[in-house]
């Protein structure tokens, strides 16, 4: 845990920290084409231009990809 508050947690170029009062809301197609319990991922990803969302929830990244989010798999991020 020390690890990731020391190298990435508090090192601004790597990490944004987001209010939930701050993000936009999913358009009303995007958020019924993903769980309940991903809106909040998605609605980060909207909030950082050109974020990545990286998830191995295949029906998750369709729906991403479906409505021209960028989005990966695990293997592909972390691939050298």
């Amino acid at each position: 845990m020390r690890t990731y508050v020391t190298t990435l947690r508090q090192d601004s170029k790597r990490c944004l920290i987001l209010k939930a009062e701050k993000v936009p809301d999913l358009p009303d197609d995007l958020a019924s084409s993903i769980k309940d319990d991903d809106h909040y991922l998605v609605r980060a990803q909207l909030a950082v231009e050109g974020a990545v969302l990286v998830t191995t929830d295949a029906p998750l990244m369709d729906s991403v990809k479906s409505h021209g989010l960028q989005c990966m798999t695990r293997e592909e991020f972390l691939a050298p």
